[in-house]
């Protein structure tokens, strides 16, 4: 089956979106000005208190998110929320959490940042949500790994300018997505930059 597009839109860089999805739809992400995170949350449409589970998805599939990986919802409920249906970039995160203007405050002294904590705050509040229901994120073409000392590593992305990710919705969604704006961390590869969305259906 061929897919159709539905919408497309930019997501500047150090910003967010979101927006609603339909079971069946495929989400595709875009990298289109080179390596760059995308900070991905996740809540059923119909009863927003259900979101995204990493540590839920973690422990159904595992510590990679690949081709062919559900996403889980948090338990009480633990229904697949999208599937993975094309991935050539192969590198995700589950591992970590999102960044924050708390965490740059005490890391690096800086104040008025705006993380990805804060833009999908922003993002769902025209959805009656608030900073409480963000969660920690599925992290698209994020790369992090495990050290020795059982620390968490960020690496800089292996995804290159033009590659993307497709997820299948499994119900009924609203998403929202940052453009990660880090840029002291190798996350981005030291520059933040914007990502391109499109929403598409079978035909």
């Amino acid at each position: 089956m061929k897919l159709q597009l539905v919408k497309e839109f930019i997501i500047p860089k150090k910003s967010a979106e979101a927006f609603q999805m339909a079971k069946g739809q495929v989400l595709r992400v875009t990298a289109i000005e080179g390596p760059q995170v995308a900070d991905l949350n996740a809540f059923n449409l119909h009863n927003l208190k259900e979101h995204f589970s990493s540590g839920r998805t973690r422990s159904v599939g595992g510590i990679y998110v690949r081709e062919g990986s559900t996403l889980y919802s948090i338990p009480g409920h633990e229904n697949a929320m999208m599937t993975v249906i094309r991935d050539p970039v192969g590198v995700n995160n589950i591992l970590g959490t999102r960044c924050s203007g708390v965490v740059y405050r005490k890391k690096y002294g800086i104040e008025g940042y705006k993380g990805c904590q804060e833009l999908l705050s922003e993002a769902i509040a025209a959805y009656g949500l608030t900073a409480y229901d963000t969660h920690d994120a599925f992290s698209i073409f994020m790369n992090k790994k495990i050290g020795e000392d059982g620390k968490l590593v960020i690496l800089p992305p292996t995804v290159k300018t033009g590659e993307s990710i497709d997820l299948l919705t499994e119900m009924d969604l609203l998403i929202a997505i940052s453009a990660c704006p880090s840029e002291k961390a190798p996350t981005n590869n030291f520059v933040a930059k914007s990502l391109e969305i499109q929403i598409l259906k079978y035909r």
